[in-house]
């Protein structure tokens, strides 16, 4: 959270704080103003005032949004939405997801992945999802998943076209020739 007061390292004018701190100057400003030459030490006095709320205003905000109820309704929204997803046709699905703002989103992905992947019930659960599917596909051939997929035939036309001449031109060359030799 207190990423998010701050703001992002180099962005400019980001950040809850910076919203914040604006208002506090702002409201600064007009204190000079509306007080003029009442001195130097009152207009101090009222800045120290006016950051000490905007401190305890942020402060609650952040304790708010890092709260357990706040993840629970953000917890339940997210399962409202997920089933109301599942009851759309996809055409609805499309029109909905033409909607998100995929230009703001995009940049936040690399951050999104390394939070969720610093997290160790995450790294778990990629885990023992990677060991069932491992798991699961060492039950089969090669070629009974591709016969599964549908393309055992395609695959064979592939090798026959590139993986036999590639096979071919790495058995002539100087590195495997010398390879070969090097072994009883």
């Amino acid at each position: 959270m207190s990423k998010v007061i701050a703001g992002a390292p180099g962005a400019s004018g980001s950040g809850l704080r910076d919203a914040l701190s604006w208002g506090a100057r702002a409201a600064a400003s007009a204190g000079k103003g509306i007080l003029g030459g009442l001195g130097g030490s009152l207009q101090d006095r009222v800045r120290e005032v006016i950051d000490g709320s905007m401190a305890m205003v942020q402060r609650r905000i952040a304790e708010r949004l890092a709260s357990e109820e706040t993840a629970r309704a953000l917890g339940a929204r997210r399962l409202k939405l997920f089933l109301s997803t599942l009851e759309k046709t996809e055409a609805e699905a499309a029109q909905a997801l033409s909607r998100v703002p995929h230009e703001h989103l995009d940049s936040l992905a690399p951050q999104v992945i390394a939070h969720n992947l610093a997290r160790p019930e995450v790294r778990e659960g990629l885990k023992a999802e990677l060991h069932a599917v491992l798991e699961d596909l060492s039950r089969h051939t090669v070629g009974e998943l591709l016969e599964q997929a549908g393309l055992r035939d395609a695959t064979r036309q592939w090798l026959h076209a590139h993986g036999l001449p590639f096979a071919r031109t790495l058995a002539h060359s100087a590195p495997f020739i010398a390879w070969r030799r090097s072994r009883p």
